[in-house]
C-alpha cells in the first residue's frame, strides 16, 4: 500500500511537472490589406517578461516556439522603404580584383509598407493572443 501511495504521488509530481510544459508554439501570418507582409518583425510580450522575436518569410507567415503560457500582447514592425535620395545605388561600384561579391544592404522582399506606427506599441497595437499548452494559431490582419 505505501508504494502505491508513493508511486501514485510521484506520478501526480511527474504530470504537474511534464505534462503540459506550460508553453506552446504560436504561428500564423501577418497581412495588411490583402497583402502578405514579408520580413516583418513579431514580437511576443509574454505574461512573465519575456519578450520573443521572429520575422515573417516571403509569405507573411512566422512561427515562434517556447511562448509561456498565459496572455500575450503582440506587436507588429514593417521595415519601411528608404526615400530616393538615401537608396544605395541599384549597380554596385566596380570591385577591385580579386574581391567577393558585397552582400545587399537589404532584402528587397521585405516589407516596404507604411503599416501604421500603433502595431509597434504592445499598448496600443490590439493584438492579444492567449498561449497555452498546445499550437497556437494566430493570423494577424492589419488595417490602416
Amino acid at each position: 500500500m505505501f508504494t502505491h501511495a508513493r508511486a501514485l504521488v510521484a506520478l501526480c509530481a511527474f504530470c504537474a511537472a511534464g505534462c503540459g510544459s506550460g508553453t506552446s508554439t504560436v504561428s500564423g501570418t501577418v497581412a495588411f490589406g490583402k497583402q502578405p507582409l514579408s520580413g516583418c518583425t513579431i514580437a511576443l510580450y509574454c505574461s512573465d517578461q519575456q519578450i520573443l522575436h521572429t520575422r515573417t518569410d516571403r509569405s507573411g507567415r512566422y512561427t515562434v516556439e517556447n511562448v509561456p503560457a498565459g496572455p500575450v500582447r503582440v506587436t507588429v514592425q514593417a521595415r519601411r522603404q528608404l526615400p530616393f535620395e538615401l537608396r544605395a545605388p541599384t549597380v554596385p561600384p566596380a570591385l577591385p580584383k580579386g574581391e567577393g561579391p558585397i552582400a545587399p544592404l537589404a532584402d528587397p522582399d521585405e516589407a516596404t509598407v507604411p503599416i501604421p506606427f500603433r502595431y509597434a506599441h504592445p499598448e496600443e497595437s490590439g493584438l492579444v493572443l492567449v498561449a497555452g499548452p498546445a499550437r497556437v494559431t494566430f493570423d494577424i490582419a492589419l488595417s490602416p
